[in-house]
This record gives structure tokens, sequence and C-alpha cells, in this order.
């Protein structure tokens, strides 16, 4: 008569190999996840960026306006655009274009650079 199976030992062995795995592939996906989340916050300022400037360079035909030279978080701006809405958002223009400031996405503050690039993400 054979018996068919696993013992308790390959049982175990297996689980073992199993948990190893786990622990070593978990900090790579969460990394990953975190670093795609970043990626996200960034493309939305940019998003947000690009759209501020279109606005201001639509509105500059109209009679009577100014060019501002910041533009802060406001709830009566209606800005259409892709992406997440930033939940603060401080930014210094020069004749209609962003040179600088700090944006809030997505709780990562992003710093924009003198030539409207992301400078650093932190989280």
């Amino acid at each position: 008569m054979q018996k068919h199976g696993f013992t308790l030992i390959e049982l175990l062995a297996v689980i073992v190999i199993l948990s190893v795995i786990a622990l070593i592939a978990t900090p790579i996906i969460m990394n990953a996840i975190e670093e795609s989340k970043k990626g996200a916050s960034k493309v939305s300022a940019y998003s947000y960026i690009r759209t501020i400037e279109y606005s201001i360079a639509t509105s500059i035909s109209k009679k009577g306006y100014t060019i501002p030279e910041t533009f802060l978080t406001s709830d009566d701006v209606n800005l259409s655009y892709s992406g997440t809405r930033p939940t603060f958002v401080d930014l210094q223009l020069i004749d209609g274009k962003v040179t600088g400031g700090v944006i809030t996405i997505n709780g990562h503050t992003i710093t924009i650079g003198t030539s409207g690039q992301v400078i650093e993400i932190t989280p």
C-alpha cells in the first residue's frame, strides 16, 4: 500500500518559502504604489499650471484685465482641467507664466521652479 500526499515538514517548508517571498515582495510593491501616486500628483500639478497659464493668456485680450503676480487657491476660481484638484496653491507669476511656488495635491507638496518645472515632491 502506497501513501500519497505531503508530509508536515514539506508543507511547512512551502509555507516558509512563500512567507519569505511575501516579505521581499511587499516593500517593493508598496514603493511602486507610492511612486505612482507621486507621479500622478506631478502630472496633475503640470496640468493645473498649464491651465492657469492658458486661462491668463485667454483673459489678456479682455479690456481692463490685469495680469496677476500671484495665484492662490480660491473656491470661486473655476478652472477646467484633467487631474486631481489641489488642496493648496501658492504660485508666483511673471507676465502670465508660472515662475515658482508650491502646490499640494493628494498630500504631496510639489515645489515649482522658476521655469515652471517641478523641482521637488515631498510626501
